[in-house]
């Protein structure tokens, strides 16, 4: 007698700016965060997430050796890795030898953890409002040459590389975005799709559809609530909320990306002024509740267990 199979529950990673505390991306605030890695990681392996992500900073700034932060992942069942962030890849001069410092740093802590996934940034101005111009079709070769360049130095070491499309990027057009991924032609060079910047910029539902499902490495989940009228990247480090809980059209979203064939682990980020006020245990369980509500009510009954 034959039995189906049991659909198996879908992975949860707790990206890093959702555990940081009292900590934020970007200028005017306090980049490090005040907490150690081991209250950070207890935490989220507390609130039932396998996965856990962490800035370069962060783990330069502790006294853990990278082998000690392993093997605390380890001991905590935290075994989805991923480490962030990859900027002014694409520059030269004294900005490319800084990101290259950065680079061979996060080789380095990618091996060590056995991280997933490296998160690539894209060129961003000054986050004061203004908007950089959209990558000039002149300059596509040279920006997948230099992904497919980040793609080897990360492979030895069995990590892929996401770039991230933000609205208030020079990439923020996830179709335009998936197109430079394939023309990087490396196996090791992918998308991180947010559910934010999905919403806040010019893409749509449709769009996520029409991505290559192979090419989808890192996915964030969020809410979010109606413009505010805010500048773009204040918004969105300030203003994420938990699945259902704002007026992002998430079903059709995390949807999306299932029929494309994502399957996880799927990344939880929850940027906010309460995130960073809340009780850490508290607030990653809850986001944790959250998020597994929505994605169980479009995968399936295995992804709420």
């Amino acid at each position: 007698m034959s039995t189906s199979p049991v659909a198996a529950s879908p992975a949860f990673l707790a990206t890093c700016w959702s555990h940081t505390g009292d900590a934020q991306p970007g200028p005017g605030g306090r980049h490090l965060s005040p907490l150690d890695l081991r209250t950070r990681a207890e935490a989220a392996a507390g609130a039932g997430f396998t996965g856990i992500g962490f800035t370069i900073e962060d783990l330069q700034a502790s006294p853990l050796a990278l082998r000690e932060v392993g093997a605390m992942l380890d001991d905590l069942g935290l075994v989805h890795r991923e480490v962030e962030l990859v900027e002014d890849w694409w520059t030269t001069g004294e900005l490319r030898r800084a990101s290259d410092a950065k680079r061979a740093a996060l080789v380095e802590a990618a091996g060590a953890l056995g991280a997933v996934s490296v998160k690539a940034g894209p060129a961003v101005g000054d986050l004061s409002g203004s908007i950089p111009e959209l990558l000039d079709p002149d300059e596509v070769a040279h920006w997948a040459e230099e992904l497919h360049r980040l793609g080897d130095d990360f492979a030895p070491v069995g990590a892929r590389v996401a770039i991230e499309p933000l609205p208030f990027a020079n990439i923020r057009d996830f179709r335009r975005a998936a197109d430079l991924v394939l023309a990087a032609d490396h196996a090791g060079v992918g998308l991180v799709v947010d559910l934010w910047h999905v919403d806040r910029g010019p893409s749509t539902v449709d769009d996520l559809r029409a991505l290559p499902g192979e090419k989808v490495f890192v996915v964030e989940l969020n809410d979010g609530p109606a413009p505010t009228g805010e500048a773009p990247f204040p918004e969105t480090r300030d203003r994420r909320l938990d699945l259902g809980r704002g007026t992002f059209d998430v079903h059709g979203m995390v949807g999306a990306l299932h029929d494309v064939g994502f399957s996880g682990p799927w990344g939880v980020e929850i940027i906010s002024h309460e995130q960073r006020r809340g009780p850490l245990a508290e607030v990653l369980a809850e986001n944790l509740r959250a998020a597994r509500a929505v994605v169980s009510s479009v995968v399936g009954a295995g992804a709420g267990a």
